[in-house]
């Protein structure tokens, strides 16, 4: 008997024990799972923080460099320099950034491939206004190349800006309404990454922007702003001496489209 109760209390004893068990493993799984939320809580926390202060910067860096441009523009049109009489030397010259842009037709648009064997106009601007100045460097571009097959033309609008990329579709779809169906396929909208543009080719966010992009990608020549009856010449002229060189490069048979 006495053997039987020794049994009853060491069973009780052993299943106490897992009890205690089960308990201290639960209580650690819980401890890891809290640990888990709290972690990450404190992650996302500091992440929504983050982000704020970034949007904060950013805010405050695109109404600043805005007022300054418009200062510049109202003291001088926005124009720093005057474009050069002949294309820069190779050495000396930067390729176009990388660029993947929607056309107006709604395809896509790797920039870096159509470069190549050809001399192009790239025109780009980030407001309204600026189109207007690349209109004067783009119909003159036209009226003399459009026969050329080895010229062409490119049109970048440039959605850049926290209160403007929101509603980059809805501006692409009134362009699309607004400009001529015979450019639709060379003109782009582009909302992606602005900061190899900006750093590189950007002088005021006011004005348009010209660029004599060579048959290896490689941008010859630059102007901006409102241009001269010189610069328009110097523009020319540097597409003749390009589309020589251009020669090299295996011919295409597509001939640029009249935008005019």
């Amino acid at each position: 008997m006495e053997y039987i109760v020794y049994l009853a209390a060491v069973f009780k004893m052993a299943v106490l024990w897992r009890r205690s068990l089960h308990l201290d493993k639960s209580y650690f799984l819980v401890s890891l799972v809290q640990k888990s939320l709290v972690t990450k809580a404190a992650a996302a926390g500091n992440e929504k923080i983050d982000k704020k202060i970034r949007r904060k910067e950013q805010r405050k860096e695109i109404v600043k460099g805005y007022f300054a441009d418009l200062r510049e523009f109202r003291k001088d049109g926005g124009k720093r320099f005057f474009a050069l009489g002949t294309p820069s030397e190779p050495k000396d010259s930067s390729p176009f950034p990388e660029l993947k842009a929607r056309n107006l037709a709604k395809k896509e648009v790797d920039l870096q491939k159509v470069f190549h064997g050809k001399v192009t106009l790239v025109l780009f601007w980030f407001r309204a206004f600026g189109e207007a100045m690349c209109d004067k460097y783009r119909l003159p571009f036209v009226e003399k190349f459009h026969e050329e097959p080895l010229a062409q033309l490119y049109e970048i609008n440039v959605v850049d800006g926290l209160f403007f990329k929101p509603f980059s579709r809805f501006l692409e779809k009134n362009l699309r309404k607004q400009r001529a169906s015979e450019r639709h396929d060379t003109f782009l909208c582009f909302s992606g990454n602005t900061k190899p543009i900006k750093e590189k080719f950007l002088e005021n966010t006011i004005v348009g922007h010209a660029l004599l992009v060579d048959c290896n990608g490689l941008v010859r020549w630059r102007a901006h702003a409102n241009p001269t009856d010189e610069e328009i010449k110097f523009m020319l002229n540097c597409t003749k001496i390009l589309l020589k060189d251009a020669q090299r490069a295996p011919k295409n048979n597509r001939t640029m489209p009249d935008h005019r």
